[in-house]
């Protein structure tokens, strides 16, 4: 996408545990359709504030009241969901649409 030249990534299995980078490698923290399931919201969260430079805390305000300094937040943590629902057939047979993500 053109960005390979300004910024680095790296893909991370958040579900394993402690993420395999030391605090305050990355200022800003991506993520895209990866909440599947309830259970992953907290580990999610967990790497995020481990990869915050302070150790700690993700987010906060840009006077760096979060721990960052020099006026940034200590990370910024970007989460894209889309609300999903699942269709299947219902006790009678006709199509149905669960109700809750």
């Amino acid at each position: 996408n053109g960005v390979s030249n300004r910024c680095d990534f790296v893909v991370v299995d958040f579900a394993k545990g402690r993420p395999p980078f030391r605090a305050g490698a990355f200022d800003l923290q991506v993520a895209s359709d990866v909440l599947f399931l309830d259970r992953l919201a907290r580990p999610l969260l967990r790497t995020f504030e481990a990869l915050a430079s302070d150790g700690g805390e993700c987010g906060g305000s840009s006077s760096g009241a979060a721990g960052g300094g020099h006026g940034r937040p200590a990370a910024v943590a970007v989460v894209g969901h889309e609300v999903r629902r699942a269709v299947f057939r219902g006790p009678d047979g006709q199509p149905k649409i669960e109700e809750q993500d």
